[in-house]
């Protein structure tokens, strides 16, 4: 649900590979780092981070890129 959901709003962003572009680049952004902050949390959300590592870590890596790739792109 998230890739096709960032597939979405992509293809409505002002940059140039967005087909209609009509959502400026900040709010794609902002979109992404709350992405990020939604596939990180499910461990927590869901009780299963006490299990170790193994089940949290994979969810807060993949999380915490997307908010860093978010945070230190280019908005123009």
């Amino acid at each position: 649900m998230a890739g096709g959901g960032a597939a979405a709003y992509s293809m409505l962003t002002d940059y140039e590979f967005g087909l209609v572009r009509v959502l400026p680049m900040p709010a794609h952004l902002a979109m992404d780092a709350a992405s990020g902050v939604f596939l990180a949390s499910p461990p927590w959300l869901f009780g299963f981070a006490k299990n170790g590592p193994r089940y949290w870590l994979p969810h807060a890596a993949v999380g915490a890129f997307e908010v860093l790739a978010a945070l230190t792109s280019k908005t123009r």
